[in-house]
C-alpha cells in the first residue's frame, strides 16, 4: 500500500506470519520510492529482503539491554514503591485510630491516590517489559514524555534537572510504544551516567517537534514543506563522549529501534561541550484524525442489580475479602 501510494520508505521491518502455524516467522526489510521518469513506465521501485536472522538478533541485543536499563532504575521505582505502601499503610493506621469522619475521609482518599500513583508505576513497568517486536502505530509524545519523566524522576534524582520541550501538544509518532519508551530511557541514563562519572554536567533536555526534513537526515523533505518526520533530541551538558566505559548496548537499541521503522539517527558530541543525539521518526497521525476515523464512543449507563449473585475469583486472599 505504501508502494502504491508512491511513498519513500527506507529500510523499515515488517512481521509475516504464514497461515499455518507450523511455518516459522519471517521479518521482511523493504524499502520503496517514486521511480524517475522511464521508458518501460515505472512508476515505482520496491526492494524487499529477507532479514530474519538479522532481526532476531536484533531482539536478543535489545533483551540484554532493556534487562540492563532495568536494573538501573531499580533502585529509583523500589523508592517509588515504598513511598506508596507507607502512604497507603500509615493512612489506615490513622483510620483505624480515630473517630473523626472527616479525618478519615482525608486519609482514606491520600491512601486512594497513593494506590493510583502505584498503578500507574506500574503499567509504566509493564510497559516497558513488553517483548518481542512491534507493530507500528500512532504514539502520542505527550504522553511518553510525561510518563519517562515520572520514571527517571528518582534515577535522576536532585542532582540532574530533566527539561521536556514539546513544541506540539499534539504529536504523534509512527512507532513502537515500548521500544520508543526503552530508547529514550537508554539515552537519559547514559546521560546521567556520563554526567555522574564527569562530575560535569546537570542538565538532561528532551525535545520533540514536527520536522520538516532537513539534507543530514537522510530523509526526503514533501514537495508541499509539510513535516514528514518528527525530531526528538536528547540532550545533555555533560562531558561528551569518548571511548568510556559501558557495554555500549544503550546506543546500539535505539540505533535498530529506529533503523526498524524507517528513522534515521544523529549523534553530536564534544568533550566538555555535552552530547546530543537526534531521533528522526515518521510523523504519525494526530489526535484530530484518529478522533474522526475513530467515531464517538458513547459511555453505557449502569444499572441497579435485583439481587444477582456475583462470583469473584482471585488467589490473593485479602484482596478478595476488600
Amino acid at each position: 500500500a505504501q508502494a502504491q501510494a508512491g511513498a519513500m520508505v527506507t529500510g523499515a521491518v515488517v512481521c509475516v506470519a504464514h497461515t499455518d502455524a507450523a511455518h516459522p516467522v519471517r521479518y521482511i526489510r523493504y524499502s520503496c520510492a517514486p521511480a524517475s521518469p522511464n521508458p518501460l513506465g515505472i512508476v515505482t521501485a520496491l526492494v524487499m529482503e529477507d532479514d530474519t536472522k538479522a532481526e532476531r538478533n536484533r531482539q536478543i541485543v535489545e533483551r540484554t539491554g532493556r534487562l540492563e536499563a532495568l536494573g538501573q532504575f531499580t533502585g529509583g521505582i523500589a523508592h517509588d514503591f515504598n513511598n506508596v505502601l507507607a502512604t497507603v499503610t500509615y493512612a489506615v493506621q490513622i483510620a483505624r485510630n480515630t473517630t473523626e469522619p472527616d479525618r478519615i475521609q482525608s486519609v482514606l482518599k491520600q491512601a486512594g491516590r497513593a494506590a493510583e500513583r502505584g498503578s500507574e508505576l506500574t503499567q509504566r513497568l509493564l510497559s516497558f517489559a513488553q517483548r518481542g517486536p512491534g507493530e507500528p502505530e500512532p504514539v502520542e509524545l505527550r504522553v511518553v514524555l510525561d510518563d519517562l519523566q515520572e520514571m527517571t524522576r528518582s534515577t535522576l534524582g536532585d542532582r540532574i534537572e530533566l527539561q521536556i520541550l514539546l513544541e506540539d501538544d499534539d504529536l504523534w509518532a509512527q512507532c513502537d510504544r515500548g521500544q520508543l519508551d526503552n530508547a529514550l530511557l537508554n539515552l537519559v541514563i547514559n546521560s546521567r551516567d556520563a554526567i555522574l562519572a564527569a562530575n560535569h554536567g546537570d542538565r538532561i533536555t528532551i525535545r520533540a517537534r514536527a520536522f520538516s526534513a532537513a539534507p543530514d537526515t537522510g530523509l526526503v523533505a514533501n514537495p508541499d514543506g509539510r513535516p514528514r518526520s518528527v525530531e526528538i533530541t536528547v540532550t545533555d551538558n555533560g562531558p561528551g563522549m569518548d571511548a568510556g566505559a559501558g557495554s555500549g548496548l544503550g546506543l546500539s537499541i535505539v540505533f535498530g529501534f529506529v533503523k526498524q521503522f524507517g528513522g534515521t539517527l544523529r549523534i553530536y558530541s564534544e568533550p566538555q561541550q555535552g552530547t546530543t543525539i537526534r531521533l528522526n521518526l515518521p510523523l504519525g497521525a494526530r489526535s484530530a484524525e484518529r478522533a474522526q476515523a475513530g467515531g464517538n464512543v458513547e459511555t453505557a449507563f449502569l444499572r441497579s442489580g435485583r439481587g444477582e449473585v456475583v462470583l469473584l475469583v482471585d488467589d490473593d486472599a485479602e484482596l478478595r475479602d476488600v
